[in-house]
């Protein structure tokens, strides 16, 4: 009779505790608990979907920076500049950066050491250097306004790096840095190359005499070839201006060069060197 009065009372105790009333500290432990299982992608795919998900973004990213590799050693020794190397150029480091940002962290771009997400540093950094050289030898900007392509890449850069920095947190720590000069080089090389590419504007012709010329070979490198001219432009003494090797062929001291000043698609001047017909 005892054991069956304790049992009773030992009953309603817990009838009593199941039927009262959450307290608030009830709520906010349920609240929490239900936002961390909406939260948990653990909970969303299994371990095996997350491990294939991986393998098949590295598989890609592998495939990615090959072939971005492949173009910047095609377009460092490219003899001369052409639209279509230019545009294949520009669409890799555009692809890493928007894996990196809609992947919301799957893809990085940085090559951090020890970090096992699958890494586009390769694609972002090689095409992009590759595509900047190629602005750097086949384009010649008006001496006033190297200034403003470079605030305009810096610039190009940094809202990139923005971009890539707002969608993955562990740039923060330190990668956004690498992000940026990357970011920068590349907008470089884009700015230079559509400035060119796109203009349509009649140029402002002067002659000049050509005093001498030269090549600068390279072991790892195709040779650049200058000629040395009389002033012209903006500039008050005689002056070196790069050419392309069949021009450098073409031409000898004593003889005249058109250089030809565009307006730019992008208001950037530039110049180039023909001979006048």
């Amino acid at each position: 009779m005892v054991w069956f009065c304790h049992a009773q009372s030992s009953f309603l105790k817990a009838a009593k505790t199941v039927t009262d009333p959450p307290t608030q500290f009830d709520r906010n432990d349920w609240a929490n608990g239900a936002s961390r299982s909406a939260t948990n992608t653990d909970a969303i795919w299994p371990p095996s979907e997350s491990s294939r998900q991986l393998d098949r973004a590295k598989k890609f990213a592998r495939t990615i920076n090959s072939i971005g590799l492949a173009l910047a050693i095609w377009a460092m020794f490219f003899p001369r500049p052409n639209p279509v190397m230019i545009l294949l150029l520009f669409i890799p480091p555009l692809i890493a950066v928007g894996l990196a940002t809609r992947s919301r962290g799957l893809y990085q771009i940085t090559a951090f050491r020890g970090d096992v997400r699958p890494d586009l540093s390769m694609c972002f950094l090689g095409c992009g250097t590759a595509l900047c050289v190629r602005a750097l030898r086949d384009i010649n900007i008006y001496p006033l306004y190297w200034t403003t392509i470079i605030t305009c890449a810096v610039f190009v850069g940094g809202l990139l790096t923005l971009l890539v920095v707002s969608m993955d947190a562990k740039t923060r720590e330190g990668g956004w840095a690498l992000i940026l000069v990357g970011a920068s080089v590349f907008g470089y090389g884009a700015i230079g190359e559509a400035d060119v590419l796109l203009d349509g504007s009649i140029p402002k012709t002067s002659e000049v005499l050509v005093f001498s010329k030269y090549s600068n070979s390279h072991a790892r490198g195709p040779a650049m070839w200058h000629l040395h001219v009389a002033k012209w432009g903006p500039f008050a003494a005689s002056t070196d201006v790069s050419v392309p090797g069949p021009l450098y062929q073409c031409i000898s001291a004593g003889q005249t060069v058109c250089i030809k000043v565009y307006r730019g698609a992008l208001n950037i001047p530039w110049y180039d060197v023909a001979i006048c017909k």
